[in-house]
């Protein structure tokens, strides 16, 4: 078996949650260090701009304002996968829990007509017992 086909089996038996939150982790990682690439460039801006240092300090404040806004939509774009994903399973778990509900009360229903079939039968014997006659 290829590492590409060992990689996908590993990846079947983790839970959507497991997934998600791996995912999630690399994706802080790699803006992590986006960022403190972002802050070395700006460092090296603020040095260029010796004289100007709003400019840096503008430069690394949105840095830092953008990473913030990347997280929330990272953020929002997870509980929508995750709502995609959660809302049909509600709904397959509600129809196979009403699926079974119904089996039950079919299968409560026989129990009761088979009980009443044995004591009706056995209240006919005892009757044909009594009066001679096997009905």
């Amino acid at each position: 078996m290829s590492s590409h086909d060992e990689k996908s089996e590993k990846m079947a038996k983790r839970s959507l949650e497991e997934v998600l939150r791996e995912t999630w982790l690399d994706a802080l990682g790699t803006l992590e260090r986006t960022e403190t690439e972002l802050l070395r460039l700006g460092e090296r801006v603020r040095e260029a701009l010796i004289g100007d240092e709003s400019a840096a300090t503008a430069f690394t404040s949105r840095v830092r304002q953008r990473r913030a806004e990347l997280e929330h939509r990272v953020d929002e774009g997870v509980r929508r996968a995750l709502a995609r994903v959660a809302d049909p399973l509600k709904g397959e778990i509600a129809a196979l829990q009403e699926r079974a509900d119904r089996l039950a009360s079919r299968l409560d229903e026989q129990a009761r007509r088979r009980a009443h079939r044995r004591e009706t039968a056995g209240g006919q014997a005892e009757d044909g017992r009594r009066d001679g006659v096997v009905r």
